[in-house]
């Protein structure tokens, strides 16, 4: 059994992929798949459904919609979902669901990367962020659950990245993290972390006009959307490339 929610929803059980076409029993299902193996009350499941809009007869149709969902998921799958007072509970092992294994992987890289194991942490975290395949619940129409939801897990996505990327540093990589990190830094171009990483990574490549122009660029880019200087650590780091520090290297 696989389910993903990191990206559009996806249900799999020997290898076979069940849809879900209806949009309601999408939300219910991406609910519950959101706090695995904790229940999930008809009151946070209406709110993800309807939004401010509920109707009169909320609480029998959520269940009905359950109902339904069971149907359409097939029996071994039907039995994960678990009636439990006051809603629904998801029952999944180790393993079963990419947002859980995401997160195990998670926290073994960032222990991994504070303890200085880099190559065992660049691993973890290369296979948590494997998972993902979009921005999480993607065809899951409840602003709700993607307003209470994504954003959380686009940070510590973005964490995640520049956790692997400071081990790829380490491990002598630098030419490999360059375009990488030049994408991220279009899509959070205030993220100053990814800056002084393109820096540095720029200079090892011996590339130092470029790693001082990029301090340049983002100088400029933050003295004009927020009125600051860089950081006192890229600040630091431009002096260092300055005059070739040779602990740079």
């Amino acid at each position: 059994m696989w389910l993903g929610v990191l990206g559009p929803l996806h249900v799999e059980h020997e290898n076979v992929v069940i849809p879900v076409p209806a949009a309601k029993q999408r939300v219910v299902l991406a609910t519950l798949l959101a706090q695995p193996n904790r229940v999930v009350s008809l009151d946070e499941l209406t709110d993800a459904v309807w939004g401010s809009d509920v109707p009169s007869a909320a609480r029998a149709t959520l269940r009905n919609y359950v109902k339904r969902l069971r149907c359409g998921l097939g029996q071994e799958m039907a039995a994960r979902i678990r009636t439990h007072n006051p809603g629904y509970r998801i029952e999944l092992s180790q393993g079963e669901l990419d947002l859980a294994l995401f997160n195990s992987l998670y926290e073994a890289g960032g222990a991994a990367i504070g303890s200085g194991l880099w190559q065992r942490g660049e691993s973890f975290l290369g296979r948590a962020l494997d998972l993902w395949r979009g921005t999480p619940f993607a065809d899951v129409p409840s602003e709700v659950l993607r307003r209470g939801e994504v954003p959380r897990l686009e940070q510590i996505r973005l964490q995640a990245q520049e956790w692997r990327l400071e081990a790829q540093l380490h491990l002598g990589r630098h030419e490999e993290v360059v375009p990488h990190l030049q994408g991220l830094i279009t899509q959070f171009p205030l993220r100053e972390r990814l800056h002084e990483y393109l820096m540095l990574a720029l200079y090892r490549c011996g590339r130092q006009a470029d790693a001082l122009a990029a301090y340049q660029g983002v100088r400029r880019m933050l003295i004009d959307e927020l009125g600051v200087e860089p950081g006192p650590e890229r600040q630091l780091l431009q002096q260092r490339i300055l005059v070739r520090d040779p602990q740079l290297g």
